[in-house]
């Protein structure tokens, strides 16, 4: 079975956030050990950077304010949405992206 990644999740809760309420989001990379790093949505709400993830409630999928997945890490760096589907979609066949 194939699961999704934190790179497609974080694009999914950065989009369906913004465009639910509005908020300026980003992805927040956090290297959580050497060659590795992990992605996550923060959208800024109040004028906060706040943690974004996706919750599966048993009923349906949810998009909820969430703790940083690995809390002791600082990100080290951000990206804004646009940029990181950019980064990423190299990723993604090319007749596939073609097609979009």
């Amino acid at each position: 079975m194939i699961q999704p990644n934190c790179v497609i999740l974080s694009v999914l809760n950065a989009w369906t956030w913004g465009m639910k309420t509005g908020d300026p989001v980003r992805i927040a990379v956090q290297s959580i050990e050497p060659g590795i790093d992990h992605a996550q949505a923060e959208a800024c709400i109040y004028g906060h950077w706040t943690p974004i993830t996706e919750i599966w409630t048993g009923d349906h999928l949810e998009i909820r304010i969430h703790p940083r997945h690995y809390p002791d890490i600082e990100p080290y760096r951000y990206a804004g949405l646009m940029d990181w589907i950019n980064e990423n979609i190299k990723y993604v066949q090319k007749d596939d992206v073609a097609a979009l």
